[in-house]
């Protein structure tokens, strides 16, 4: 009968809106994945994400200062500026300078969703795992979150390889 079979059905109709919501959630996390370890070792970064004006251009004018280029190099690390003019996808290289991708809108919201913060003023440190290391809400101390970074093991085993500023 027909009751019978819309009883049959429902447990499908679940699984499918269950099998959607995965695969929005799992599109909606794909820009900051390319970065993890499990991802890709040769493109593993770690990321410094910044959101709010104020917070953008602090970090864009320390980041100007002597030595920092190689600070950021040597540790794989990426900033992403989710405000200002053009949001972008800053990435430092010893060798090659650094490398700029600009974020679409549909990007900026991903990252913030993927570091579960909102608006504001904020900088959020996140590992090559795609974990949050560390949040920042006032300014981003440089000093505290290279210390952080190089506490980690992995980075301990850059260290060893070589991978610091001479």
């Amino acid at each position: 009968t027909k009751t019978q079979l819309k009883g049959n059905l429902r447990p499908y109709q679940m699984l499918l809106k269950l099998m959607s919501l995965l695969l929005v959630n799992l599109a909606m996390s794909q820009y900051m994945s390319q970065y993890e370890y499990t991802r890709s070792w040769n493109n593993k970064r770690r990321v410094v994400v910044v959101q709010g004006d104020n917070m953008v251009e602090e970090v864009k004018e320390a980041v100007q200062a002597d030595g920092m280029n190689c600070q950021l190099s040597t540790r794989n690390i990426n900033i992403i500026y989710l405000s200002g003019d053009q949001p972008q996808d800053v990435a430092f290289y010893l060798d090659r300078g650094t490398e700029v991708t600009d974020l679409s809108r549909e990007d900026v919201e991903d990252v913030k969703s993927d570091v579960r913060r909102g608006s504001g003023e904020w900088a959020v440190l996140v590992g090559y795992d795609g974990g949050v290391k560390m949040v920042m809400e006032e300014k981003v101390e440089w000093e505290k979150v290279f210390n952080k970074i190089d506490r980690m093991p992995m980075r301990r085993r850059e260290i060893r390889s070589g991978a610091v500023c001479p």
